[in-house]
């Protein structure tokens, strides 16, 4: 976060400076987590905010990070192994909440 900014804030600027795109996220935080980026750092909160985004999206990569969509029926390869069951079961309530056809 950068000086004044909130973390729904910082969110959003985030999505953009790393992906290129420009979406306005969920009010309520998808997740909140404890954890140690590196074995000697200590532990930090990061708080994930949900942006619903048309997967036709065109995505800009940050340098040399690549930025891709992903399907969360599929495995992929990430830094933590919750990761990826958390975003599924945001996505299913996220799904639940969708007005039917």
């Amino acid at each position: 976060m950068d000086p004044g900014e909130t973390p729904r804030e910082a969110a959003r600027r985030e999505l953009f400076e790393e992906t290129g795109v420009q979406a306005e996220l969920q009010a309520v935080p998808g997740a909140a987590k404890v954890r140690s980026y590196r074995h000697d750092w200590p532990a930090t909160v990061g708080i994930s905010y949900v942006a619903v985004v048309d997967r036709r999206t065109p995505l800009a990569a940050e340098g040399d990070q690549p930025a891709g969509w992903h399907r969360l029926d599929e495995p992929w390869q990430g830094w933590f192994a919750d990761d990826r069951p958390r975003m599924q079961q945001c996505a299913l309530r996220l799904s639940a909440l969708r007005p039917g056809p």
